[in-house]
């Protein structure tokens, strides 16, 4: 059995990665502000200095994969006592 530290650092990495295949899906608006752009930069380098580019190419352009994320997702968010109505699959 996880513990729920364990649990909720597995949702944290979760959010992450799916934020990451939106990121580099549909990038930023043409207007956003430089600081969020330079934020935005910042997480998706990070995100691909502690991943392996295979499973974070797997993301971006594999239904599949994406969508296992988010069956994970909703299942460690079950697991974490999340209620159907409380958004499990909000990122």
């Amino acid at each position: 059995m996880r513990t729920k530290a364990e649990l909720r650092a597995r949702e944290d990495a979760l959010v992450e990665d799916l934020w990451y295949a939106r990121h580099m899906i549909a990038g930023l608006p043409d207007d956003a502000p430089d600081d969020i752009v330079e934020a935005a930069e910042r997480a998706a380098a990070r995100i691909r200095a502690s991943r392996d580019p295979a499973y974070l190419s797997a993301i971006i352009h594999d239904g599949y994969s994406a969508g296992r994320l988010h069956g994970e997702l909703a299942t460690v968010r079950w697991a974490l006592g999340w209620a159907s109505e409380d958004g499990l699959l909000d990122t």
